[in-house]
């Protein structure tokens, strides 16, 4: 995304009774005001034989996602989600 682009979102909502119709996308409406600055690698805080612990930099009104793979494997799966900017494993 660009400065200025619309941000384009279109809406469903879904219950016990399953999904509903999409909206229509916006034509107009809220833009991206400025370019986002890139964001540093996570920092790894503390570790040990059992655990590793990560932080990264906090942006306000972000969810955060933490992605694992097992050994032998090649399929990420999620680990954690949270506006919160640290992690142990």
């Amino acid at each position: 995304m660009s400065q200025g682009q619309i941000v384009k979102v279109r809406v469903a909502a879904s219950n016990s009774d399953g999904m509903g119709p999409y909206s229509n996308p916006n034509s107009q409406g809220a833009t991206i005001p400025t370019v986002p600055s890139r964001l540093n690698k996570p920092t790894l805080m503390t570790s040990s034989v059992n655990s590793a612990t990560f932080t990264w930099d906090t942006l306000a009104n972000v969810v955060y996602e933490v992605y694992g793979v097992e050994p032998n494997s090649t399929d990420f799966y999620k680990l954690y989600e949270s506006d919160y900017n640290t992690y142990t494993v």
